[in-house]
């Protein structure tokens, strides 16, 4: 909602949503804020404004992971083993925000180190492959 209050010669609009940063604008005549004002709420209501971004400050990287689990892994065939390699990556301790060095090995299922644990170099001959 749009707060409009006079202040001084100017009159200060202020429209705060929840989710979005407090958007705030002074102009010289009343109906100049009024429009304004009533600009910013459409654009919040249609999602065009910038999200907050001091909500991210606090979603950390287990929340992420989780919320991945619990909404698009379900849906897939391949559900079963992706919640096994995903609920192992989570019992590695993700919720510390910068720790560089999480026990990728516990992640990758047995039978798949091959795969995962030697990087590939492409020598452009197929056979090398």
């Amino acid at each position: 909602m749009a707060t409009i209050r006079k202040h001084r010669n100017k009159y200060q609009v202020q429209v705060r949503r929840r989710g979005f940063p407090s958007i705030s604008r002074s102009f010289h005549q009343l109906k100049d804020a009024k429009e304004w004002a009533r600009q910013m709420e459409v654009q919040a209501d249609r999602q065009e404004l910038e999200p907050d971004r001091k909500v991210l400050d606090t979603i950390t990287l287990a929340d992420l992971v989780k919320r991945y689990r619990d909404e698009v892994v379900a849906r897939k065939k391949s559900k079963d083993v992706e919640t096994i390699i995903l609920n192992a990556f989570l019992r590695g301790r993700p919720e510390t925000r910068g720790e560089a060095g999480w026990p990728v090995p516990n992640v990758i299922p047995n039978g798949c180190q091959s795969q995962f644990g030697e990087p590939h170099v492409d020598t452009g001959h197929p056979a090398a492959a």
